[in-house]
């Protein structure tokens, strides 16, 4: 059977992103409450002067079955950590792991070309992730991007792209 992509509505009024493109949104469906979570990044101009530093997670709900979603909260305030190499976050992948109770929902993230990880047990509640910490590290013009996890209830498996930041002409450079 053939499955058909159906366009959602991001609103981010009342939050500090002042543009958003090329979205990878995440969507999550809590039962307690009914309503849909997008995780994604927002991109913000007027924080600092380091470009590096101005895309973030945030948390948007839908109301209405998945369709449009509001601005529900800002999950990472990158500026507020004492860690300031986290830097621009993109790209979040939540993987749920239900081997433990209450279960345990972890977030990848491309922290300025580096993956981290962040979890929660209330996903839904933007101040509950804890402070992301790096688990792999870019070095030598390569970066660690778009992290995925996978969780079979014993194990937990990382993935990640790598990246080649050194500015090449070409594939045979």
């Amino acid at each position: 059977e053939d499955s058909q992509a159906e366009a959602v509505h991001l609103n981010f009024s009342g939050s500090d992103v002042t543009d958003v493109w090329g979205q990878k949104v995440q969507i999550l469906f809590n039962k307690d409450d009914g309503n849909y979570y997008a995780f994604t990044r927002g991109y913000n101009e007027r924080i600092g002067t380091d470009a590096n530093y101005r895309h973030s997670m945030y948390l948007l709900r839908s109301t209405d079955g998945g369709i449009n979603f509001s601005y529900a909260g800002k999950i990472f305030d990158q500026l507020d950590m004492s860690n300031p190499v986290l830097g621009s976050m993109l790209d979040g992948h939540i993987s749920i792991d239900y081997s433990v109770c209450p279960n345990r929902y972890y977030m990848a993230i491309e922290c300025s070309g580096q993956m981290c990880v962040s979890y929660s047990i209330t996903p839904f509640i933007p101040s509950s992730w804890s402070k992301p910490v790096h688990i792999v590290t870019a070095s030598n013009g390569r970066s660690a991007s778009t992290g995925v996890f996978l969780i079979d209830g014993y194990n937990k498996y990382a993935s990640w792209t790598v990246l080649d930041d050194v500015g090449s002409s070409g594939p045979n450079s």
